[in-house]
């Protein structure tokens, strides 16, 4: 068994005979997850879909399974690319079963507010150009920033996974949840 940080579960198709995962070994699971295993409304809805494409093709539609399914992927074609061809072969890339389930609510960490400058987070200065022009702009360590801190663009925000441009006449603030947000 396969677990991942949203709490689902996967597990491969074996060779017919093989036990992948017995009955008891899932009703734990389920139990452990706050599920209630006698109770069929709390596992929640199926969505099956399936990612189709004529045969060839290098990208793929997302449809819902059904008994209509070969109609609705010609019909999908149809719409979002103008063409379809009903005798063409048409490929299954992934077979898909979404589980959607109630859960408790999520209650995001919140922080209190603090100062509105962020001279903690500039780390250096650099020329950058916007409109035709180099322009000196400071540039902001993502993880030093804290709620309540605000700035004007231009600027730049670098954190391990990404960077961020704030362009001039745009402003930036990190909110309660520690999103930034800007405003253009």
């Amino acid at each position: 068994m396969q677990r991942d940080p949203a709490k689902g579960f996967s597990y491969a198709a074996e060779p017919e005979g093989s036990n992948v995962l017995a009955t008891e070994e899932l009703t734990v699971f389920l139990t452990q997850e706050g599920f209630n295993h006698e109770s069929r409304d709390s596992l929640g809805v199926a969505a099956r879909s399936v990612d189709l494409r004529y045969a060839g093709q290098g990208y793929e539609l997302n449809i819902p399974f059904s008994a209509t399914t070969l109609n609705d992927f010609h019909a999908a074609h149809r719409k979002r690319y103008g063409h379809a061809d009903e005798t063409r072969s048409v490929e299954a890339v992934n077979v898909r079963l979404r589980m959607i389930a109630r859960s408790e609510q999520v209650k995001f960490p919140r922080s209190p507010r603090g100062p509105s400058k962020c001279d903690q987070a500039i780390t250096k200065q650099k020329k950058v150009m916007f409109e035709g022009e180099w322009i000196d702009t400071p540039i902001l360590q993502r993880d030093l920033l804290v709620p309540g801190n605000e700035f004007a663009g231009p600027a730049i925000v670098h954190e391990y996974s990404a960077t961020t441009v704030v362009p001039p006449r745009c402003t930036a603030a990190v909110d309660e949840y520690s999103n930034l947000v800007i405003k253009v």
